[in-house]
């Protein structure tokens, strides 16, 4: 009760590294989280990679569709010229 964002990811940080695998610091996180509270988050478009979940050698991955995220990624970040 009573946290902001940089206190919550702090407070956080251990329980995020036994279910995420990243090679952020808990500094890097304070500023990434510092950096999030500025944007305003109506701005934010999100985006599904299609793919499917499938287990190898006991961890969850997502596969995702090759031809479609690059579809995904030809419409979001290029615009067809004449």
């Amino acid at each position: 009760k009573g946290m902001d964002a940089p206190q919550i990811i702090i407070s956080l940080y251990d329980d995020l590294n036994r279910y995420v695998n990243t090679n952020l610091n808990a500094d890097q996180m304070l500023d990434l989280a510092k950096i999030l509270m500025q944007v305003d988050i109506d701005t934010i478009n999100l985006i599904t990679i299609p793919g499917e979940g499938k287990k190898i050698d006991g961890t969850y991955f997502i596969l995702h569709d090759e031809e479609a995220t690059l579809q995904i990624l030809l419409d979001v970040y290029y615009t067809k010229t004449n």
